[in-house]
């Protein structure tokens, strides 16, 4: 059953479970996520990575993807297997569909099912802001589109 619980406090890292005192203050759901498999695109650092680690706290498994930063990638893994859950680091160029298509290959292998899929991924800083040009893998970093349109329409890989 989902709880409404409040929050006053961003982290990064994980947290005992929520006591029922608590979710009377807070404004965040907190929804158990337990046998869920989720992958989370630039989860190696930043708000992908406070993404990864808010899901492994609820109980979900997370796929941590990485561009280019591998040890940031296998920190935050280390970070949800404190979380008490589990995952893998998986290496990928959102940006090609047969990157995007052994990413989820993999995670079908690994996890058996997709059931969250969260676009985080980004081009670096320096070249975020540039203008794009006409080809359209280049709207992959807004969209998550090659992703969305490698997935079944059930929405669902696997189980």
């Amino acid at each position: 059953m989902d709880r409404l619980c409040y929050s006053s406090r961003f982290s990064t890292g994980c947290e005992p479970a929520v006591s029922a005192l608590k979710c009377a203050t807070s404004l965040e759901v907190c929804t158990s996520l337990k046998g869920k498999h989720a992958l989370v695109t630039g989860s190696s650092r930043g708000i992908g990575r406070g993404i990864a680690l808010k899901l492994a706290e609820r109980g979900a498994r997370v796929a941590v993807h990485y561009y280019q930063n591998e040890a940031a990638a296998k920190r935050t893994l280390t970070k949800i297997r404190e979380c008490g859950s589990d995952g893998f680091v998986v290496q990928g160029e959102v940006c090609h569909s047969e990157e995007v298509s052994r990413i989820l290959k993999q995670v079908e292998s690994e996890f058996g099912s997709l059931d969250i899929f969260v676009s985080n991924a980004r081009t670096e800083a320096p070249t975020f802001y540039q203008p794009r040009v006409s080809h359209p893998a280049n709207h992959c970093y807004l969209s998550g589109g090659l992703v969305r349109e490698q997935i079944p329409q059930s929405g669902r890989l696997g189980g």
